[in-house]
């Protein structure tokens, strides 16, 4: 199965290009996997019943989320799309204004005003009232049967901004990405260049913004299943054992492998 990022050929070498999540680990999260034999707890299998695990801390400090297998092989899943320019974010008026410093793409600039989520609960509603959109100069295409979602770069630190969640059929009609967000606190800062906070206000090119995930749609058939206790307990153990085992022979460990062979 394919999926295509296709855009114009005058932007080569001018603007990042979207990568395998896999490749664009957060910097804090892989400089902690360095250190997970230092910090993830001692896993033992208990010899008389293999669903069961025991542990051994060194205390809390000696324990991290690099050893979650979740968050690990979520990071590994799909494309990272980055910022193809700088954005410069500035409140005017009581309104979010917004800069582009490159022009590499001309993007257009929209926004969605309250009334299109006039249901919404006030506390999720956006703090400038609206969502933004910018048309980002990516067209997506899949292999037939294969949808996308677009979601936030969990885990990435950008907690400026949050990017809308949405799942488009790029393989019955081409997507021209749009960068969908809404902006997260009152900027307070002035107009003027020296009074900005670059950190705080600046999403520089190359900051992932995005990420897809294609997956191939197929019919699924749910059921709810009440079991006996000693069931919950074995299935319990059952996943300790499977999903954070330290002997690399398992089933699930072998999988785990394959997770970022997906996407290329």
């Amino acid at each position: 199965m394919e999926i295509k990022f296709l855009t114009n050929e005058k932007f080569k070498e001018c603007i990042p290009e979207p990568q395998p999540a896999e490749k664009l680990f957060p910097e804090w999260f892989a400089k902690m996997d360095k250190v997970k034999s230092k910090k993830c707890p001692f896993r033992f299998k208990n010899k008389d019943n293999p669903f069961e695990i025991t542990y051994q801390r060194g205390g809390e400090e000696s324990n991290n989320i690099s050893g979650c297998p979740g968050i690990a092989d979520y990071l590994k899943f799909g494309y990272i799309i980055p910022a193809w320019d700088n954005f410069i974010f500035r409140e005017h008026e009581g309104g979010l204004l917004i800069n582009l410093t490159d022009d590499y793409y001309d993007s257009t600039i929209g926004f969605h005003g309250e009334h299109q989520y006039h249901t919404m609960p006030e506390d999720s509603k956006p703090i400038y009232n609206h969502y933004t959109k910018i048309t980002s100069p990516w067209i997506i295409r899949t292999s037939p049967g294969v949808s996308v979602m677009i979601t936030h770069p969990v885990w990435h630190g950008n907690d400026n901004f949050t990017t809308a969640t949405g799942i488009f059929h790029t393989d019955t009609s081409p997507l021209n990405l749009p960068w969908f967000f809404k902006w997260n606190y009152k900027i307070k800062s002035g107009m003027e260049l020296e009074s900005m906070d670059s950190k705080q206000q600046v999403i520089t090119t190359g900051t992932p913004i995005m990420t897809v995930i294609p997956f191939y749609r197929n019919s699924f058939e749910s059921s709810v299943e009440y079991i006996n206790e000693v069931e919950c307990q074995r299935l319990g153990h059952m996943q300790e054992v499977l999903t954070h085992s330290l002997y690399r022979t398992d089933l699930y460990a072998k999988l785990r492998k394959t997770i970022g062979r997906l996407f290329k």
